[in-house]
């Protein structure tokens, strides 16, 4: 949900600071209005001043979206506000209402069509990459600036004295079947065009004709398996041949055609014989990077680092719980269940914490770092630093149960850190919130311990 401007939040400090000046009278209208079990609630600090509260508590009702389709949280609140209130004040609360719908509405079609135009850029980032190396690496002459082949992203013919060949990508996130059946049939026409009408008179030499379809978002299965199956082939006066092929950007594959092209008479078209070849186009997309890879790479923003890290802390855990309980030799009165690494002449306290409750820990600061990361994906490290430890400061305020078990990852993480087993070092990346969290774990005992 995007943010609320200056202005609202002005008058929302007018109309709403006389219902709010304590703890009590907040919780009654915001209970009121979400409901004692509304998650919001406990993201409230409820003892600030008044003028410090409001803003706070707008901010965490717009992020939290809306109670109803096309209703902000807020309104609720609003409403239940409006039912205490003289005429005068009820028209002014309407006003301010449609302003916040009509304000809200305006940023999330603004932002939609942002992301929409990121996305096309991704993809179009891809074929404009893949077009340039093919002109400078296979000499392809560049068709796509005539008007008639505007349905394609890109396509380039290459012409030697044993082929014709024609080549065209276009992204295709959004297509349905009925798409890519129109853009086969359309390529294919292009193909005998370019090949008979445009002078080339390619004689015994069969033009041929790659279709890469682009996905920069993960492809169905059904919808690969289909695009393999469009191909297209002519024996007669104005003979061509056609494939289709999927271009996975996101997962680095290409998925070839299906064999055979034609039953009679029986035509297969070996899939390292397409121009500009089933190898080339690998070794292209390995080595591309997206857009998306690379912001992530210079905001330093990556989640895949805490995939990796509740992976790293099973394994350790795992680790930890099989060895041998005759491997202690000596005595910490101060620890509940203590294991020696005699190599290392250290030892990890593990507070009998058992298996379910650290995977369900992990889980927690897992989707904990995720929401942290959508919300601020352009932080920096020290600014990803300062948002976690608030984050954490926040939790260990309201919800000790909750701060217990995070702290119960952070023994478990710093004593194997004393050991030799070196985890952090296995998975430290250059991203803020992978240090940050990484920082969090290996810091020192926190307050409470």
């Amino acid at each position: 949900m995007a943010e609320i401007s200056g202005e609202i939040i002005q008058e929302l400090l007018l109309v709403l600071r006389p219902f709010m000046w304590d703890k009590q009278q907040r919780r009654s209208y915001l209970f009121i209005a979400l409901g004692t079990n509304a998650t919001v609630l406990n993201r409230l600090v409820w003892d600030t001043p008044v003028d410090v509260f409001i803003p706070q508590m707008v901010n965490e009702l717009i992020l939290s979206g809306e109670i109803a389709p096309g209703k902000p949280t807020i309104c609720a609140l609003l409403e239940v506000i409006r039912e205490n209130v003289g005429v005068d004040k009820q028209l002014e609360i309407d006003n301010l209402q449609q302003k916040i719908i009509e304000e809200l509405t305006k940023k999330e079609k603004s932002s939609s069509v942002e992301t929409d135009k990121h996305s096309r850029s991704k993809q179009m980032s891809f074929i404009t990459e893949l077009r340039t190396r093919l002109i400078s690496d296979k000499q392809v002459y560049d068709l796509s600036r005539n008007e008639e082949f505007a349905d394609f992203n890109f396509i380039g013919l290459k012409e030697t004295p044993l082929s014709v060949d024609l080549v065209a990508f276009t992204k295709a996130d959004d297509f349905t079947e009925k798409q890519i059946v129109d853009l086969r049939d359309k390529f294919f026409n292009i193909t005998q065009i370019v090949s008979y009408d445009f002078g080339l008179k390619p004689g015994p030499r069969m033009p041929n004709g790659l279709l890469g379809l682009v996905f920069e978002d993960e492809c169905p299965r059904s919808l690969i398996e289909f695009i393999k199956k469009q191909t297209k082939i002519s024996h007669w006066q104005r003979s061509a041949v056609l494939v289709s092929w999927v271009i996975d950007v996101k997962y680095k594959q290409i998925h070839t055609h299906n064999n055979p092209v034609s039953l009679l008479p029986p035509v297969v078209i070996m899939e390292d014989s397409v121009f500009p070849g089933l190898e080339y186009l690998k070794s292209f997309i390995y080595t591309y990077r997206s857009p998306s890879i690379h912001l992530d790479n210079d905001t330093k923003a990556s989640i895949q680092n805490f995939v990796r890290l509740e992976s790293r802390l099973e394994e350790i855990y795992k680790i930890i719980k099989t060895m041998p309980e005759q491997q202690s030799k000596y005595n910490f009165p101060n620890a509940k269940r203590v294991q020696i690494f005699e190599q290392v002449d250290t030892y990890i306290e593990n507070n009998n914490i058992n298996e379910q409750e650290i995977k369900q820990s992990l889980e927690d600061l897992r989707q904990l770092i995720e929401k942290l990361q959508q919300q601020y994906p352009n932080a920096s490290e020290e600014q990803a630093a300062a948002i976690i430890d608030a984050e954490f400061k926040e939790i260990q305020r309201t919800q000790p149960q909750r701060w217990q078990k995070i702290c119960s990852l952070k023994r478990l993480w710093n004593g194997v850190k004393k050991g030799s087993l070196k985890a952090g070092e296995h998975f430290v990346e250059e991203t803020p919130w992978g240090k940050a969290i990484i920082g969090f774990l290996e810091g020192i005992t926190d307050e409470t311990e």
